[in-house]
């Protein structure tokens, strides 16, 4: 599974809005709800699923 698919599958699980498709061009202006709340949910569950670690200065 590439990047993009598994990022969908996150992205799905965060907005709980399973018709919602990202592509590479996908901007936060086009996701509703995109508050700060869900964005840190959405950082939350990457970190872990690629086993990376985001910096604050990168949010």
């Amino acid at each position: 599974m590439d990047i993009l698919a598994e990022l969908q599958l996150i992205f799905h699980d965060v907005f709980d809005d399973e018709d919602f498709v990202i592509a590479n061009e996908t901007t936060a202006d086009q996701i509703e709800d995109r508050d700060s709340l869900p964005h840190i949910r959405l950082v939350v569950a990457i970190e872990p699923y690629f086993a990376i670690k985001f910096v604050f200065g990168e949010l």
